[in-house]
């Protein structure tokens, strides 16, 4: 009994150090017209001139058109309130992910080829690194052509730009026509093993680094301390198609595959 009790006291003991949070159930629904998410602008979400990273799943209805561009998640707009962009475009004809913004003189930018394929859930993330300016863009965990070399330095002086989620902050952008979930920014560098261990993982909103996390699962709220509430722009609706492997937990039951 004694030992059954030992036992037991050890597995609440993990189990509230580390607790179960549920997967999304509802992901966003945008039309690619008129529907966007935004938080007003905060610096802590300001990286010009910094190292972050940026990762969120998609689902594309369409494909955008030549050379037009998704805003996946940015703080920038076309009149000089410029920080920091992720989009995913049609370059000539290649599907290609691209970031940047205010970093070094002149602002800078640093795209590779990658597909986010029409129909189907895949997590998309990218890293910048301040120091040498190495970005790296990566699709389900797996790391998308060679590293590229951003500018470096520079800071955007901001005082209105929002954050936004699927916007359209520049002229030659559309908003996002797809399906969006779990949406996460952090302050510095995530490495690739970072990167992988992400992928399919729900977060809880105290990970290393992390300053904003929204699950969009019927939901407009922050999982961060930081309580970054999402504005809903153009009603967006939520539906009952998420990235089916997201039904692992995070927390102790997680580390059974659970």
């Amino acid at each position: 009994m004694k030992k059954l009790l030992t036992l037991l006291t050890i597995f609440l003991t993990l189990f509230l150090a580390n607790p179960v949070f549920a997967a999304p159930t509802q992901s966003a629904s945008l039309s690619g017209t008129t529907m966007w998410f935004s938080r007003a602008y905060n610096s802590t979400l300001n990286f010009s001139g910094s190292s972050f990273s940026a990762c969120i799943w998609t689902n594309v209805t369409t494909q955008p058109t030549a050379s037009a561009q998704y805003g996946l998640m940015n703080m920038y707009d076309n009149s000089g309130q410029k920080a920091w962009y992720f989009v995913y475009e049609d370059l000539t004809g290649t599907p290609t992910l691209q970031m940047g913004g205010t970093f070094g003189a002149g602002g800078t930018f640093a795209r590779v080829s990658g597909t986010l394929a029409t129909g189907s859930w895949h997590q998309t993330c990218m890293t910048y690194n301040s120091v040498n300016g190495n970005t790296k863009f990566y699709i389900d965990g797996a790391q998308q052509g060679a590293t590229q070399t951003a500018n470096t330095g520079g800071t955007a002086t901001l005082t209105t730009q929002p954050f936004q989620i699927g916007g359209d902050a520049h002229a030659t952008w559309t908003t996002f026509a797809g399906k969006l979930s779990q949406a996460e920014v952090f302050n510095t560098e995530l490495s690739a093993a970072t990167i992988s261990s992400y992928y399919c993982y729900t977060f809880l909103g105290s990970e290393p680094n992390l300053v904003g996390s929204w699950s969009l699962s019927n939901t407009l709220a922050d999982l961060t301390a930081n309580a970054f509430t999402l504005t809903n722009n153009g009603s967006i609706p939520f539906t009952a198609d998420v990235p089916t492997c997201l039904n692992k937990s995070s927390g102790l039951l997680g580390w059974f595959g659970w």
